[in-house]
């Protein structure tokens, strides 16, 4: 007899409340928001490098910088 993973009965499954047609739309992947999603770390990257840069003496730039990336 195996012995049930414990905390499993604790965890609820939310999606079978939900229609399976629904479920199925929010789970579906997008390249192009994945894209997107990519393209928009790596500007907020890249501004936060260049005003660490722009700004290099300033601490609190330097800082908020290090915070971001």
């Amino acid at each position: 007899m195996s012995q049930p993973v414990h905390g499993e009965e604790f965890k609820d499954d939310y999606r079978k409340a939900l229609p399976k047609q629904l479920v199925q739309r929010l789970a579906r992947r997008s390249a192009w928001r994945a894209s997107a999603a990519v393209a928009q770390d790596v500007v907020v990257l890249a501004a936060a490098i260049t005003l660490a840069l722009a700004y290099w003496p300033n601490p609190l730039v330097v800082g908020l910088a290090v915070i971001i990336i």
